[in-house]
């Protein structure tokens, strides 16, 4: 609630008009928007969302599979070009971690008990999901036209590295590697791509 309320704020004094026009909310789940959405049932595809990232949250939501049905719901649906307002659909990203023995070693025994990055017991290995996991739950959704959505590009692993000059964390893409880290993109249109964003693997 207080992030979304400075945002407002922030949005009030800009200089550019377009900010103005935002919804921001806070203290709501998705689960919660999905429901004050459908009830409207307005049925205006233009409400409906271009974007949505669901980025390190599925591994601590007690509902994964109720989180990413909702989300769903929210996404625009694609239009036919013959149509007054033609639209090729939103795009949902989702990153999580992978259920591996690496993420395992990673994540949880190197993280929480040997460097300390995080409190011990921020993870629960079990709840970790694949990519493919991830893609049925999408797959089986209730969506545009009885179905789900689809992935958009190859699943990509998200592969931290250490910059020695500056001595920070650096992330790069790397579909080779999915192992710990991952992130997907998916959509009610099989055949929408997402342009301007390449992956590159990051150097040894």
């Amino acid at each position: 609630v207080t992030i979304a309320n400075t945002a407002r704020e922030h949005s009030m004094e800009s200089l550019d008009s377009r900010l103005s026009n935002i919804n921001y909310r806070g203290g709501v789940s998705v689960e919660e928007l999905a429901l004050e959405y459908n009830s409207a049932d307005t049925g205006d595809n233009s409400k409906l969302f271009d974007v949505i990232c669901v980025l390190e949250v599925i591994e601590h939501a007690t509902n994964p599979e109720q989180l990413l049905a909702a989300a769903s719901s929210l996404l625009k649906k694609p239009v036919p070009a013959d149509n007054n307002h033609p639209d090729d659909g939103g795009l949902l990203f989702v990153s999580t971690i992978n259920r591996t023995p690496k993420s395992y070693a990673l994540a949880i025994l190197g993280a929480e008990y040997v460097v300390g990055l995080l409190p011990v017991g921020t993870h629960d290995w079990s709840k970790f999901m694949t990519p493919a996991e991830v893609e049925t739950i999408l797959k089986n959704v209730d969506g545009f036209d009885g179905g789900g959505l689809t992935t958009c590009e190859p699943v990509q692993g998200m592969i931290p590295r250490l910059d020695i000059f500056s001595q920070t964390m650096q992330w790069g893409l790397n579909p080779h590697d999915t192992d710990v880290n991952w992130i997907g993109s998916y959509s009610h249109n099989s055949g929408k791509k997402i342009v301007g964003v390449q992956a590159a693997t990051p150097k040894n």
